[in-house]
């Protein structure tokens, strides 16, 4: 390429920048300003969450509102956010399930949401209490549930207040292989009075020697999250809940 004088490629760059320019990254350490409203809408609104990320507090019922049928998708109503790790992906749907994508033998949905053919997917469960059953999938909720509903960076948040029940949800995944989960199923079992069953119990008794390899930075991080997210997702401090049948 003929480039006389530099006019294309500047031969040096200049020893400072124009006036009123911003500082060069490498000399900028505050915090990016993500608080914003732009982007929000019908379908819900952006917040930050109790980890300084941007978060889309899903608000719409898509069972009922036009808006949220799409011309792209044939009319459906599907809207989703993608959690994962390094090995695996998948799709949290506003409708409360999570459909894992595999590529270990082909590509693939591993847990395709197909009712017709009885296949009901994954990231939604049943509680049974006094004789009733509550479902965390936002399609079966109760009609007089509060809801709600957050995409965060890295994770689904979901909330479900019935009937005095109050239910927390959390699809996320971990970095591959973590023996982080172990030291998490022990916490989990001593902090809410559960009995861990038998064939995991001597999953974790088999496999505690791994936790040697797990940093301390990481476990602070786990208490930290395992604090902090209760908290965030049922909606303090963005605007509150969806309300019934929101």
């Amino acid at each position: 390429m003929n480039d006389p004088g530099g006019a294309i490629f500047p031969k040096s760059c200049p020893a400072s920048a124009p006036a009123g320019a911003p500082p060069r990254l490498s000399r900028a350490h505050s915090r990016v300003a993500i608080r914003s409203t732009h982007g929000s809408g019908v379908f819900g609104r952006w917040v930050v969450d109790a980890f300084g990320l941007p978060a889309y507090r899903y608000t719409l019922n898509e069972l009922k509102s036009p808006f949220a049928k799409q011309s792209e998708l044939a009319g459906r109503n599907d809207a989703w956010h993608q959690v994962g790790n390094d090995h695996v992906v998948a799709d949290a749907f506003n409708h409360g399930w999570t459909q894992l994508w595999s590529q270990d033998r082909r590509y693939e949905w591993a847990n395709l949401y197909q009712p017709s053919s009885n296949h009901f997917t994954g990231g939604f469960g049943y509680l049974r209490v006094d004789g009733r059953t509550i479902s965390t999938l936002y399609d079966a909720r109760p009609p007089s549930a509060v809801r709600a509903r957050r995409f965060g960076v890295g994770y689904y948040g979901k909330h479900v207040r019935t009937r005095g029940l109050d239910v927390h949800e959390f699809v996320y995944a971990p970095f591959g292989d973590d023996p982080l989960r172990i030291l998490r199923a022990a916490r989990f079992a001593a902090k809410l009075g559960f009995t861990v069953a038998d064939d995991v119990r001597a999953a974790m008794t088999d496999q505690a020697g791994r936790l040697e390899i797990v940093s301390v930075e990481r476990h602070r991080a786990f208490v930290g999250i395992e604090q902090r997210i209760p908290a965030e997702v049922d909606g303090q401090g963005d605007g509150g809940e969806d309300g019934p049948n929101g």
